[in-house]
Formats: C-alpha cells, sequence, structure tokens
C-alpha cells in the first residue's frame, strides 16, 4: 500500500530492546518491529554489530577540563532525570545510525571551522532530545492509563539480563561497552522496553472490535495513481543504477519502483512539464470514469499503485491515518458514496478516487490479508498508536542542564 516513511521517530525503547535481546516472545517481537511507530528498531542492531573495540571510556569535557560525570544529569524529561550514561548511550546510537544525515561524522567534520561545525552539532543536539523523548512518550502513556510493571514482568526482565550475562561469560562487560550502556542502565533499558511493548499491546483490538470500528469510523476507496513522470523513458544510467534491465515489459505497479527516480533526474522545466502532463491525463481517465467506464477497469489498465492488486476492493482509511499523503486522505474523507475526486495531488501523482460502500465480507477478508505485509487491523491500530502518542509527545517537558546546552563537538566520550 502507499507507505509514507515517517518524519518523526516516536519510540527509541523498542529498538533498545532488539539491541538487549530482551524478549524471547514472538509476538512482542512482531509487534515491536511492525509498528508504524518505531522507525528505528532495525538499525540499533545494525548499530550494534559495527561497534569495535575502539569504543572510547566514558569520558566528558568541558573547555578541555575534564567533568566528574558520576552523578551528573544532563537534563530532565518529563521529570524524569536522564543521567549522562543514558544521554551517553542514545548521543553514540543517534551519532551511529544518523550522524551522516546531519553531515556530522568524523570525515565530514573535519575540515569544517568552528561555527560551521557548532551548528551542524547543535542542529544534531536537538534531534537527539526529540529522539530521547520517544522513550518518555511511552512512559507518560504508562502513567497516564495505569499501566505497569507485575512482580512477574519484572523478573521476567531480571531474567532476561541473566540470559544475556549467561551468554556473555567473561565478555559481558565488553559486551555493555560496545553498547555504550552500563549495567544499571540496560536495567533500565530492559524494563523500560517491557513496559512500552505493554503500552503497544493496550492499543490492540480483537477482530470483531475492529470490524465495529471500520463500520462505524472508517472509509473504503479505490483510487487510479498516475505518477509523476508517467510516460517517462528513464535513461540508461538511471536504470543501470537501479539494476532494471526489462523496464519495457514491466507492469505499471513495477514501474512505480523506477519512475520516481526518473522523474527526480529530470530537469526542473522537464518536471514541471511532466506534472502537466500527468495531471491531464488523469483528466482524460477521470472523463471516462464519469461517462460510465467501469472503475476496477480503468485502475487495470490505468494505474500504478500495486496496492490495488493486493487490496482490489479498497483500501480502508480513517481521517488520521498518516500511512496516506494528507492530500488523499482528506479528498478521500469528503467524498460520498459512488463519487469520484477531481485529480488529488500528492508527493506520488495524481489519483482519482472513488469513495465505495464499506464490506464487512471484505474487511474480514483482509484483516489477514496473505498478498501483503499490512492488513486492515494492523494498519489501523499502528495509525491510532502513532496519532495518540505523537499528540502526547507534544506535552513533554524538557530541561537541559548548563552542561548539555554548552556540549560541543569531541567533549562527550
Amino acid at each position: 500500500m502507499m507507505k509514507k516513511i515517517l518524519a518523526v521517530c516516536i519510540s527509541i525503547v523498542l529498538s533498545l530492546g532488539s539491541l538487549c535481546a530482551c524478549s524471547d516472545d514472538d509476538s512482542s517481537s512482531k509487534n515491536s518491529s511492525e509498528s508504524s511507530v518505531t522507525s528505528s528498531t532495525d538499525t540499533t542492531s545494525e548499530a550494534a554489530e559495527q561497534a569495535t573495540t575502539e569504543v572510547p571510556d566514558p569520558g566528558l569535557t568541558e573547555n578541555g577540563e575534564a567533568i566528574d560525570t558520576k552523578n551528573l544529569v544532563m537534563c530532565t524529561i518529563d521529570g524524569n532525570d536522564v543521567s549522562f550514561d543514558e544521554y551517553r548511550y542514545n548521543y553514540y546510537y543517534f551519532i551511529e545510525s544518523y550522524g551522516s544525515s546531519f553531515g556530522v561524522t568524523a570525515d565530514e567534520m573535519k575540515d569544517l571551522d568552528d561555527a560551521e561545525k557548532q551548528k551542524r552539532f547543535d542542529t544534531l543536539k536537538e534531534n537527539i532530545m526529540t529522539f530521547m523523548k520517544g522513550t518518555y512518550v511511552y512512559m507518560k502513556y504508562a502513567a497516564e492509563n495505569g499501566i505497569s510493571l507485575t512482580d512477574e514482568e519484572i523478573k521476567e526482565c531480571e531474567q532476561q539480563i541473566a540470559k544475556v550475562k549467561e551468554e556473555e561469560k567473561d565478555g559481558y562487560s565488553d559486551y555493555l561497552k560496545q553498547r555504550y550502556l552500563t549495567e544499571d542502565y540496560f536495567k533500565k533499558v530492559v524494563e523500560q522496553t517491557k513496559l512500552a511493548e505493554k503500552v503497544q499491546r493496550s492499543f490492540d483490538l480483537s477482530d470483531d472490535e475492529f470490524l465495529n470500528v471500520a463500520e462505524d469510523k472508517l472509509i473504503l476507496v479505490k483510487h487510479i495513481l498516475i505518477p509523476f513522470g508517467y510516460d517517462v523513458t528513464p535513461s540508461e544510467e538511471t536504470l543501470n543504477s537501479l539494476g532494471v534491465t526489462n523496464f519495457s515489459s514491466m507492469t505499471n505497479a513495477q514501474k512505480m519502483s523506477v519512475l520516481p527516480t526518473a522523474f527526480k533526474n529530470l530537469s526542473e522545466d522537464e518536471q514541471k512539464k511532466q506534472k502537466e502532463k500527468a495531471k491531464n491525463h488523469a483528466e482524460e481517465i477521470l472523463e471516462k470514469a464519469k461517462n460510465g467506464e467501469d472503475f476496477d477497469s480503468l485502475i487495470k489498465e490505468y494505474g500504478y499503485d500495486g496496492g490495488m492488486d493486493a487490496y482490489s476492493g479498497g483500501y480502508l482509511l480513517g481521517d488520521f491515518y498518516t500511512t496516506y499523503d494528507e492530500s488523499f486522505t482528506k479528498a478521500s474523507a469528503a467524498l460520498k458514496i459512488g463519487e469520484l475526486s477531481d485529480p488529488v495531488e500528492s508527493s506520488y501523482g495524481y489519483h482519482i478516487i472513488k469513495r465505495v460502500p464499506v464490506d464487512t465480507e471484505y474487511i474480514k477478508s483482509n484483516i489477514e490479508n496473505e498478498e501483503s505485509d499490512d492488513t486492515f487491523k494492523d494498519e489501523y491500530v499502528s495509525a491510532v498508536e502513532y496519532d495518540t502518542l505523537n499528540k502526547l509527545i507534544k506535552s513533554i517537558d524538557v530541561k537541559e542542564s548548563d552542561v548539555l546546552k554548552n556540549l560541543k563537538y569531541g567533549d562527550l566520550k
């Protein structure tokens, strides 16, 4: 289905769970990895695997002078003190995973003047803080909704830590060091992860509960996607860079793996022309639909969204879904059953949308869809979770210590 990569990383907690191998429960692992609010899960384990013996011993300087970090509070997040150890883990995790996106790597920083170096680093620090708030939004939601760990769940956390110790044996200290963890913070991470997973499960719905929601609150739409540059012939250079050798024989849906790149590689003037051409083409197809041509047949002939194969009965969505462009969602919600939209521009191209009646049997059959990784219920639950926590995270207060405010690139080891 049409997916938007979420711009805001809400949760680091579950990614920490991946690093710490702190859940043996298959369903918990599945929920953690599939949730649309946890965009950092996969990269944490990668960062851990890339760690080497060159990880420095913990340390912090200010104006060249060493600072005692034993009881140092770097900041408070939603009233919770963040220790040096906790901040250090998040600091290195973020730099190793995302530093290159902000131009903050050893190679990129070495030749910069002090002003530019600090400018980039300050931007990085702001994003580290946003990233860290993701941990505490789960904690905040848990506190506000009476969710806590039972004695048995705390015991499970202890057993998970004991298992790592047993597996690592004499290498346990090095295991922690390679991951920028201390034993105390490791324990905190495991318990935070367990609680975050419990928060996630609180959003779950039974199939029957979801069917009630679908019939009462959600809408069903079909659409024809005409991408920008739909008739562009990609250059050999573009095709080679994407490893494509059979573009001319691809289906429309398969061509969507190539066309966005081909369009992006056009000049600004050519992009403008191609967008206009796509809009005109969409308007021509809309006229066919208005004149009574079968909409499903038009999707098969002209549409480029492969999701319309997996979900031939339509997409189920609500007005807050984060997996669709806002323009697509708003236009869909404004339609009456049986009504067609004018061409709707999104980041993909132009859409002709048709709202159709919610079909309970179709919804039931797509609660588990074998042709797609997405399911209607999972997508809805993830959307509700994201929407809820994204609103809550805005209320989280952060107070930085003077040490953190004055932190410069290279001060933290």
